[in-house]
């Protein structure tokens, strides 16, 4: 929300009725962006009922003009917000089709990557995208609800994982391997035509993606996607976005964890990717099979940060690693290729910068590490990335895994900040071959399980542990059956209709199981052992509310399994 809607809302709230609201006292354009909503802004400063009047004025004279008459915006809002307003607030399921020939989809097939790292090919920035050609999906059982429970072929006499029209001669059969997104394999662009609403957009890039995800659903026509709105024609875009994430939630029946997931980073002051949802059929040569609901993710990209950040941000330098340890390479955007570098290569003094910080971290004295970090990373932030991470349980993330979150080195202040990324195995379903129990009792006082440098050292200081400690201790009570059912419960109508339309899914079914679980509150109708979300919310806030009271001890989580 932009800071003029912040201060529309403020002037048509009653001094009354706003008397309990707490909000910033100093607030900038910048502040606004950065906590991307009023709701989260009025979580930072209490001010009293005698001070709220005061405040609402001084706002809005520091803020400028609210509109020329009153109730009428001096700056009308966009189409383009508008659109994406009502997918991602108001939770309006997109209709997508995607419609491509049957050579086009035998090129989208995948093959292993030789270095074993699974990303988009490519040399340097701006060459096409290189990767396997032809070749069917691997032959893999996936998971539901990407494919049928236990195995076996879906609904009807198509072959699982062949497109509508019949699958392609198969190439490289057998599961990806490797540790990268797919596992290792590497995932090729080709050109598509999709329909959103029933707007058609011509020359679309589209390519598969993910990693667990790709990997457990692979075999099955249901696959994670990644929709290129610009790839082959520039000026196209789909109501001011470039990209679209398509996600088949293979761990998750409700296809919800991540839209509540990514509002809980939201809560705790993280910039996030907005989450919705969309309906979305394949057409291969003319023959076509309904895929079902997908979650809709919010590309993390330039505009993210402009929209997040504000526009001095918007050429930050932006990293999505794919390393286990951040270790000082040199100040040259080359020497970090495992970082893959999305943004501001080219930005010698943010490279500079970057050396800087990872010399600190791994080489810095205890007392120059403990005076400068806070100068460099933006530390509150951090907090509030592990307080979330912690109370989702969430471990295919930056405290347990080499991926799955962006690093953003902010040029505006020179700050570092750790985003979150790919969270569909949160609320516990990434174990770490630890049991049910040991990841709702995970110990809040160790928030991380690989080896990682920063934290090790930040939590041997004096002030940070104090700091992850208090925004734990707020996040916990957003993290709330009072909370989040009702959230739950408004997710729920807006996708049920939709949730059948995959014959090989979980269809309602699956969707209640993912929501309230069996009598022991298990996902019955996922291939792992996991909790339904429900449940999860109600025994993780019970142990971590305990956890903070001294009154339960936590459980650790080594990386291949769980201990007291």
């Amino acid at each position: 929300m932009a800071i003029r809607e912040f201060r529309d809302t403020l002037f048509l709230l009653s001094p009354h009725a706003c008397g309990d609201f707490v909000i910033l006292r100093e607030l900038t354009e910048t502040d606004m962006i950065k906590t991307q909503t009023w709701q989260k802004a009025v979580l930072r400063h209490a001010v009293s009922r005698r001070e709220w009047f005061t405040t609402c004025v001084l706002f809005l004279l520091l803020a400028g003009p609210i509109s020329n008459s009153f109730g009428q915006e001096t700056v009308p809002s966009s189409p383009e917000s508008g659109f994406w307003k009502s997918v991602y607030s108001d939770n309006h399921v997109l209709d997508i089709r995607i419609t491509l020939s049957a050579d086009n989809w035998k090129t989208m097939q995948p093959e292993q990557a030789e270095r074993g790292r699974g990303r988009e090919g490519r040399g340097a920035r701006g060459q096409d995208e290189r990767g396997g050609r032809g070749g069917g999906p691997p032959n893999r059982r996936p998971g539901p609800p990407d494919g049928p429970r236990r195995g076996g072929p879906p609904t009807g006499d198509r072959p699982q994982g062949e497109p509508p029209g019949g699958g392609p001669p198969q190439g490289r059969g057998g599961p990806p391997q490797g540790g990268g997104p797919g596992g290792g394999t590497e995932f090729t662009y080709v050109k598509a035509q999709i329909e959103v609403d029933g707007e058609t957009y011509a020359d679309v890039g589209l390519r598969f993606k993910g990693n667990s995800s790709y990997r457990s659903s692979a075999n099955s026509l249901k696959r994670p996607m990644k929709i290129h709105m610009n790839k082959y024609n520039k000026k196209q875009s789909l109501h001011g976005r470039d990209k679209l994430n398509l996600s088949n939630a293979m761990l998750d029946s409700a296809f919800m964890k991540e839209k509540l997931a990514y509002g809980l980073y939201e809560s705790a002051g993280l910039a996030a990717p907005e989450v919705g949802w969309a309906n979305v059929t394949l057409t291969v040569d003319g023959k076509t099979e309904p895929l079902g609901i997908y979650v809709l993710i919010e590309q993390v990209d330039k505009q993210f940060m402009k929209n997040h950040f504000g526009k001095d941000s918007k050429d930050s330098l932006l990293m999505k690693p794919e390393v286990n340890a951040w270790e000082y390479l040199g100040d040259n955007a080359e020497d970090y290729a495992g970082y893959d570098i999305k943004y501001g290569e080219k930005n010698a003094r943010q490279f500079s910068q970057l050396g800087e910080l990872l010399k600190l971290i791994n080489d810095g004295s205890d007392s120059e590490f403990e005076s400068e970090i806070g100068k460099r990373f933006d530390l509150p932030q951090l907090a509030g990335y592990l307080a979330a991470t912690s109370l989702l349980s969430s471990l295919d993330s930056y405290v347990s895994a080499p991926h799955n979150y962006y690093l953003m080195l902010d040029k505006a202040d020179g700050k570092m900040r750790l985003l979150p990324w790919d969270v569909n195995e949160s609320f516990a379903a990434h174990t770490r071959g630890a049991s049910v129990e040991q990841l709702v009792d995970w110990d809040i006082d160790r928030p991380w399980i690989a080896d990682r440098r920063l934290l090790e050292r930040l939590f041997k200081t004096e002030d940070f542990p104090t700091m992850y400690r208090t925004a734990l201790s707020e996040l916990t009570k957003e993290f709330t059956a009072e909370k989040l059912f009702p959230q739950i419960e408004e997710y729920r109508k807006a996708i049920a209709p939709h949730v059948g339309k995959y014959k090989a899914g979980a269809g309602t079914t699956g969707l209640e199981a993912g929501i309230n679980g069996d009598q022991q509150g298990i996902n019955r109708s996922v291939d792992r052992q996991v909790l339904a979300i429900k449940p999860f919310i109600q025994r993780r806030h019970k142990s971590v509310a305990a956890q903070l009271a001294d009154e339960r001890e936590g459980q650790t989580i080594s990386q291949g399994r769980g201990r007291r």
